[in-house]
């Protein structure tokens, strides 16, 4: 499947949105049936199984763009029973696919929290990923928010001298209303 859809996320920029809406739902229906057998096409939670798994696992957000277009009642609030982490938490290792879900969803950022930490932007910062710090603070992530041991992001970025966190972190905290970048704009930014 994987070589499959980076073959379509390639191709897709060559079809209208009509022809991508038409395989995209042919694809993900056959990958459906093929990974939870012929009952699963209508389970909206084996949907939400699918988009966690690619949003985690494929360096490829043409993957995800396909999966939404097929199942537009797809949310962002799905948490994975075993391991009990959400959608988000999983895309922050891949800061492509987090960008195209925090950008096609659009959600709320500071009401999500983990188990341990205050915010994914904590999360991020733990999980040593500068790309998806930026992206998060940019889509806007509270970065005063307090974890269970009384930390902020920036404290534990400069506790683990992570320095180009800190600098993120303080500009954010620096920026006034009248300086909020084009997100669209700067996120392309943060990723080149």
């Amino acid at each position: 499947e994987r070589n499959i859809l980076a073959g379509i996320a390639i191709q897709s920029h060559m079809m209208s949105s009509k022809q991508v809406t038409w395989f995209a739902t042919a694809f993900f229906d056959k990958l459906a049936i093929r990974l939870y057998g012929r009952d699963s096409t209508a389970d909206t939670t084996k949907w939400h199984e699918i988009l966690y798994h690619f949003a985690g696992r494929y360096h490829n957000p043409g993957s995800l763009r396909f999966l939404v277009t097929a199942k537009p009642e797809l949310s962002i609030d799905y948490i994975d029973p075993v391991t009990k982490v959400s959608v988000l938490q999983r895309a922050i290792s891949l800061p492509d696919n987090l960008r195209y879900l925090l950008s096609h969803f659009q959600p709320d950022l500071n009401q999500y929290t983990t188990s341990g930490h205050c915010s994914l932007l904590e999360e991020a910062v733990q999980r040593g990923s500068l790309a998806s710090t930026r992206l998060l603070i940019l889509y806007g992530a509270n970065t005063r928010c307090k974890n269970d041991a009384g930390e902020t992001p920036l404290m534990i970025a400069a506790r683990q001298s992570k320095d180009e966190f800190v600098l993120s972190l303080l500009m954010r905290e620096t920026d006034d209303e009248n300086n909020k970048p084009d997100i669209p704009h700067a996120a392309s930014d943060i990723l080149d």
